[in-house]
C-alpha cells in the first residue's frame, strides 16, 4: 500500500451512481450541527449564570468571620474569573480554528466535487469524439479487408497461372 494509500485511506470503488435526475441536497443534512449542543436559533441552549453567593436581599451588618471568609473568597474568585477568562479564551481560539479547518475542507470539498464533474465533462467529450470517429474506422478497416481480398485474389490467379504453366 503506498505512502498515501495510507495518509487518505483506501475504498472500495463501487459502480458510478449517475446522478443526473437527483439534484436533491438535504437541507437537514447541510445544516445539521456539528455538535447537537451548538447554540443556534434552533437550539438557543440554556440561559443559566454563574452566583457564587446567595442573594442579600435586606440591608444587615457582617461578622469579622463573615468579612474574613467574603476577602479570601473574593481573591479566590478574582484569581478564578482571571483563569476563566484566558480559558474562555483559548476556547474561542480553539473554536476558531476548528470553523477555519472547517471551512477550509468544505472548500476543499466543492473543488474536488467541481473537479469531478470537469473530469468527467472531459470524459463525455473524448466519447463523443471517439464515436465520431467510428464510422472512419470501419471505412478503414473495410478499405484494408478490401485490399486484402484483392491481393488474395491476385495471389490465387498467380498460383493458378504458375500451376497451369507448370503442367
Amino acid at each position: 500500500m503506498g505512502a498515501l494509500a495510507r495518509l487518505f485511506g483506501t475504498r472500495k470503488h463501487k459502480e458510478p451512481q449517475h446522478e443526473t435526475n437527483n439534484h436533491a441536497i438535504s437541507t437537514s443534512a447541510a445544516l445539521m450541527p456539528t455538535d447537537p449542543r451548538v447554540i443556534r436559533p434552533g437550539m438557543a441552549g440554556n440561559w443559566s449564570s454563574i452566583a457564587s453567593n446567595p442573594i442579600v436581599e435586606d440591608p444587615r451588618y457582617f461578622y469579622e468571620l463573615e468579612s474574613k471568609a467574603l476577602v479570601t473568597m473574593a481573591r479566590a474568585k478574582v484569581k478564578g474569573a482571571k483563569d476563566t477568562v484566558k480559558a474562555y479564551q483559548a476556547l474561542s481560539a480553539i473554536e476558531q480554528s476548528d470553523a477555519t479547518v472547517h471551512t477550509a475542507h468544505r472548500g476543499y470539498q466543492a473543488q474536488m466535487a467541481k473537479g469531478e464533474a470537469q473530469k468527467l465533462k472531459s470524459n463525455a467529450q473524448l466519447a463523443k469524439t471517439l464515436h465520431g470517429l467510428r464510422p472512419g474506422y470501419a471505412a478503414a478497416q473495410l478499405a484494408i479487408a478490401g485490399a486484402d481480398q484483392q491481393a488474395s485474389n491476385r495471389v490465387a490467379e498467380l498460383k493458378s497461372k504458375y500451376l497451369e504453366a507448370m503442367q
